[in-house]
């Protein structure tokens, strides 16, 4: 008797409507939580590989927060206003533009001298490490956009695309690691990340080119493609004049975000309007 009563007090439409998104989150989670697991059981030096994919790993998952966070906190803004037909757009494109020059300058920095942050972080500056590193930070940005563009699908109610996005990601990358990780080991997971994360990402960018509005625009996406060759550029000009790394990094990515929002990309009053909540 006490069980029947728990199980008709038990309102089941809750665990219905919030099937999708574990479902979600279980199949995103496949395309990074898999890696260790396979490295350690099937390369021959399986926990060594395992340790450097999971130090390298450890640098995109970090920065990848933020993305996931800033995600989490617009998906009750869109969906209030969604469901009232406010208009959303304004404070998700401003939020996607500043976050996602971030992760494209970041990113670039990162690929352009991973041994500067091995060395800092690890104390190595030499070594697959470094290449791992320097594989993987190009995913940074792909990830940004699976979680933002991810966010207005799901606060939408437009979840079915993300879940066949991440479906396709999670089942290709584990396929291609079972041929991959024995011979090839961290390093191929490296690349089997970025090759998973970008398609899902483009596929999300695809889904929200309509309805719902706030999808990522031709101007937009040469906008940061200018700001990583831009950022690049300066760069290396920099080091080949004897600049050192930290204030070669910090110059190049200022003056590039700069550059960025002169040209249109996000103005001052944008990102005040970001940090005001409105």
């Amino acid at each position: 008797p006490v069980g029947i009563g728990l199980a008709q007090s038990v309102d089941f439409s809750v665990f219905r409507s919030g099937f999708p998104f574990a479902v979600n989150t279980f199949l995103m989670g496949m395309v990074s939580s898999t890696d260790g697991f396979l490295l350690e059981r099937m390369h021959p030096s399986g926990a060594e590989e395992a340790g450097l994919y999971a130090a390298g790993y450890r640098l995109l998952d970090a920065f990848g927060m933020m993305g996931s966070i800033v995600g989490g906190s617009l998906l009750s803004y869109i969906s209030g206003l969604w469901a009232s037909q406010g208009d959303y757009r304004p404070v998700f494109t401003a939020t996607r533009k500043v976050l996602m020059l971030a992760a494209v300058l970041l990113a670039t920095c990162m690929t352009a001298y991973p041994s500067y942050f091995s060395e800092i972080l690890y104390h190595r500056s030499t070594g697959p490490l470094v290449g791992v590193i320097g594989t993987l930070m190009p995913a940074l940005p792909a990830l940004y956009i699976v979680h933002l563009q991810g966010t207005l699908l799901t606060a939408t109610g437009h979840i079915e695309p993300f879940i066949r996005a991440s479906l396709a990601a999670a089942a290709g990358s584990f396929i291609i690691k079972l041929f991959l990780l024995p011979g090839f080991g961290a390093g191929a997971s490296a690349w089997i990340c970025v090759g998973a994360y970008w398609p899902n990402a483009l596929a999300l960018v695809y889904a929200t080119r309509g309805r719902p509005s706030g999808g990522i625009g031709l101007s937009e996406t040469l906008l940061y493609a200018m700001s990583a060759m831009g950022c690049y550029g300066l760069l290396r000009f920099l080091m080949y004049f004897g600049w050192s790394t930290p204030y070669a990094m910090l110059f190049a990515t200022v003056a590039s975000a700069l550059v960025f929002a002169r040209v249109g990309g996000v103005s001052i009053r944008e990102i005040w309007a970001v940090l005001k909540g409105k």
